[in-house]
């Protein structure tokens, strides 16, 4: 009994040593999630496109404003105008933040409900949102008989092919709009797989107009084709501020505004609904127009991370030079709070404007 005594007292001796050594020691910090770690950004269009660039751009920089410094790399996964990524990220993407997407939003298939698409941007986690290059429109100076001397010049086009990829995405949508706006005849092509092969048309006379955002213009239509007389920039569209006012871009000044080539061909500002649609439209990409999405309830731990890394991204030097050179304009950050609300938002889209919009797209295809 003497000897059990002992070693019990001995045990309880030696057990407090440990726990007392223990709370001695530095403490040891877990490593940070992203330590050791890739991250695949999807992008659901083909490489070359503004899309694309955009994405290179933006992934360049990512890694260094995560914790652990994580590669971040792009992976291209077109289809269906960016539609098929969307699904993926929505439906089969493991939320553990390791793949994310990159993509300009296409809320208009989501109000319409578009076959195909199952994605809900309500569902997808938000890490970064921005305000990037307003959308152009673009033609070949040869699309109206004597060359395009002046945007409103358009007006004169009587066999104008517009060069498209899918009806519902903003681009073609923008475009298609705004021509209709202004009574345009035009014959709407669509199906490119790609900024690339849009612009492969327009340079070999297949089509003569199209849409891009204007780092995709920038980047590989101005150096190609506009430098030589082949196009020729036409219109670029504003975006709105908060209180919902349309205001120039104080990047672009090698071009007019949709809104002043429309008075001077028309005459005063347009109204009706087809403006309502174009403006209602105009007012969803206002905050934000550019993303970086994460599957549905993603790691909380990792949503932290890429969010805070978002902003500090958007605020280093040489992002904001490199953007500046390759897209001829600086994107803006979007709090997560604002994105949040422009998703919200959708909800509250008058059914009259989708029901507008619905049946804009599906005339397209007839």
């Amino acid at each position: 009994m003497k000897i059990r005594r002992i070693k019990k007292q001995t045990i309880t001796i030696f057990a407090a040593l440990m726990i007392t050594s223990l709370m001695l020691l530095p403490s040891i910090e877990a490593a940070p999630y992203y330590k050791g770690k890739n991250i695949t950004v999807l992008v659901g269009f083909n490489a070359g496109g503004g899309t694309d660039t955009t994405a290179r751009i933006f992934t360049k920089y990512f890694g260094k404003y995560i914790p652990g410094s994580p590669s971040v790399i792009v992976k291209n996964l077109p289809g269906a105008g960016g539609v098929k990524a969307l699904n993926l990220i929505a439906e089969k993407t493991r939320p553990d933040g390791y793949t994310l997407i990159f993509q300009n939003w296409v809320p208009v298939s989501q109000l319409i409900k578009e076959p195909g698409v199952r994605f809900d941007y309500s569902d997808l986690t938000i890490v970064g949102g921005a305000q990037g290059p307003p959308f152009m429109l673009f033609a070949r100076t040869d699309a109206v008989p004597g060359g395009i001397k002046k945007p409103a010049d358009i007006k004169n086009a009587d066999k104008l092919v517009y060069a498209g990829l899918r009806p519902s995405i903003p681009l073609d949508i923008f475009g298609r709009l705004s021509l209709n706006l202004l009574g345009l005849e035009y014959r709407y092509v669509t199906g490119y797989r790609g900024a690339a092969k849009v612009r492969a048309a327009i340079k070999q006379g297949e089509a003569n107009i199209t849409t891009h955002a204007l780092n995709g213009y920038r980047s590989g239509v101005e150096p190609a084709m506009a430098k030589d007389g082949t196009v020729t920039p036409v219109w670029y569209f504003q975006n709105k501020d908060e209180q919902g006012n349309y205001f120039k871009s104080k990047d672009i000044n090698d071009m007019p505004t949709f809104m002043e080539v429309y008075e001077e061909v028309k005459g005063g500002t347009p109204s009706g609904d087809l403006w309502n649609a174009f403006s209602v439209l105009r007012g969803l990409y206002s905050t934000a127009s550019w993303f970086f999405w994460g599957p549905p309830n993603m790691n909380k731990e990792a949503t932290k991370e890429l969010q805070e890394g978002f902003q500090k991204m958007m605020q280093d030097p040489e992002l904001i030079a490199e953007s500046k050179k390759i897209a001829g304009f600086v994107f803006k950050p979007a709090s997560t709070k604002n994105v949040q609300m422009m998703v919200d938002g959708l909800d509250d889209i008058d059914p009259d404007t989708i029901a507008y919009l619905k049946k804009f797209i599906a005339d397209a295809t007839k």
